[in-house]
């Protein structure tokens, strides 16, 4: 089919090829004609330049064909006519030349296009027989299977006649075979109701038994119930009691920590008052060996925290001590970069007064009291164990006084002469308002705030009149009575004792 289409497009286009090539010399030659109608043969073509004047029309003189072929070369030559004549010619030859070459080659296709038809056609005819030859073999086929298939139905007819026969031996089979069990079931049923009957005997019996087993267990759960809703009650009393004690416990702790921040001031001096952060170092009571390392050691300590805080040396009750931890504890508060101020609660004699005195800026409560004396000792041995003993007592007060005296703008003699002049045994001691004039403390203040102490201290802690309560005694008459604790120097008792219950040792 494709190539009856296309022989049939090859022949549409031939053929339009071919009339293109018959028409044209017919347009060109019309062409011509309508050119030689405007401008008769032997009429030259003059261009027009001016105005033509009204005139009678020329009438065109007739040219014999026998002149026009015996025309000279010259008049060949000015008449455009001719030559456009002669060239049309010339072209209408060569045209009819590219008209029969094209017709050849027209021809030569259409040759080659009906040797394409003939042999399309061919193999048309060859496939054709080829089908009929494989219908031929499928119809042979056909009927071969149809003889089969008819030699098989009559084979399965066959076949369902002896399996309708074995299945009719079978259901006699199966009906005598039924016949037999159902004299067996209704022996079975005969069976089957006297077990009946015996079981519902002890299915009634067992229900009994299970009726008051359950009746007992719901009792038990009942019981079993109330203890747990008991003991469930008693849980939660317990859970809330523990909730409740942890709760003041979480209060008491919160109440015995203090909720403010930590103050570090540049000048702890606040309206009089002297504001000590935790940055505070107590030392109280003698100076002994041991104390420098205490003091020292929480010094550099101080500094390595901070170099720009003050760090605080409280003494709350000093009578002084050892010299040479002394003066350690001096050359601490000199080589530290942070400021080390002294502070006097009670009262700083000796060694503790030295302290005060030599330190960089010190405090005071108005009652606290300073006390400055010579440098005392026992010595024992020979005269010159003495002497030599002297000797490094006197070298000891030289170092010592020495910086106080020049403190106080007086000599050393001065110092000592005026020790004795206050006090027979040279023991010199003012409170701190006079303290301040003598340059002994550099300031009093109204109180101290210590804001070092966030949390509360230990509620069983015992004062101390409570030990010497404990410690009661008897006299001969049957009196009962308190020795009262010994006092530091430059205390006295000041209490209300109408039956002499406390008494002095």
């Amino acid at each position: 089919m494709k190539l009856t289409m296309r022989f049939n497009t090859a022949c549409i286009a031939l053929f339009q090829t071919t009339l293109l090539v018959c028409i044209t010399p017919f347009i060109v030659f019309s062409n011509v004609y309508a050119e030689e109608s405007k401008h008769p043969i032997g009429t030259p073509v003059v261009a027009n330049t001016t105005k033509p004047a009204p005139s009678q029309p020329v009438e065109p003189t007739p040219v014999a064909a026998d002149n026009k072929e015996t025309l000279t070369e010259e008049e060949e030559e000015q008449d455009p006519l001719l030559q456009a004549i002669q060239k049309l010619k010339l072209e209408s030859s060569k045209l009819s030349l590219e008209n029969s070459i094209v017709s050849a080659q027209q021809k030569q296709q259409l040759q080659a296009l009906e040797a394409e038809k003939e042999q399309i056609e061919a193999e048309l005819a060859l496939n054709l027989k080829r089908l009929k030859k494989t219908l031929e073999k499928q119809e042979a086929e056909k009927d071969t299977l149809t003889l089969k298939n008819d030699l098989q139905t009559a084979q399965e007819i066959a076949a369902n006649a002896e399996v309708r026969s074995a299945i009719s031996r079978l259901e006699l089979q199966q009906s005598l075979r039924e016949q037999q069990q159902n004299l067996e079931l209704l022996g079975l049923n005969q069976e089957y109701y006297k077990l009946s009957r015996e079981n519902a005997l002890l299915s009634e019996q067992q229900k009994t038994e299970t009726l008051a087993l359950s009746l007992k267990t719901t009792r038990l759960n009942h019981e079993l119930m109330q203890l747990k809703f008991s003991q469930f009650k008693r849980d939660d009393k317990l859970d809330l009691m523990t909730y409740i004690i942890n709760q003041r416990k979480l209060e008491d702790s919160l109440k015995s920590i203090a909720d403010i921040k930590q103050d570090y001031l540049l000048d702890p001096v606040v309206d009089d008052y002297l504001i000590i952060s935790d940055r505070k170092i107590d030392m109280g009571g003698l100076i002994l060996r041991g104390t420098a390392d205490f003091v020292t050691k929480r010094i550099h300590f101080f500094n390595n925290q901070s170099e720009e805080y003050p760090i605080f040396l409280i003494i709350g009750e000093s009578p002084g001590g050892s010299v040479m931890e002394g003066m350690k504890i001096i050359k601490a508060m000199r080589a530290s970069h942070a400021p080390v101020y002294v502070v006097v609660k009670a009262y700083a004699a000796s060694m503790a007064a030295a302290i005060t005195t030599l330190a960089d800026k010190s405090f005071a409560l108005p009652d606290a009291i300073i006390l400055h004396h010579q440098v005392s000792g026992v010595s024992t041995g020979t005269v010159s164990q003495l002497e030599e003993q002297l000797k490094t007592a006197q070298e000891w007060s030289q170092r010592l006084l020495t910086p106080v005296a020049q403190k106080m703008n007086i000599s050393l003699d001065d110092f000592i002469q005026k020790m004795y002049q206050h006090n027979s045994a040279g023991d010199w001691n003012v409170f701190a308002d006079k303290a301040v004039q003598l340059k002994w403390v550099d300031q009093i203040v109204k109180g101290i705030r210590d804001t070092s102490y966030l949390n509360r201290p230990d509620k069983n802690e015992k004062q101390p009149w409570v030990y010497f309560a404990q410690a009661e005694k008897q006299d001969t008459q049957g009196l009962r009575y308190i020795e009262l604790p010994h006092l530091m120097p430059f205390d006295v008792y000041h209490l209300f004792n109408p039956n002499n219950y406390y008494r002095y040792r």
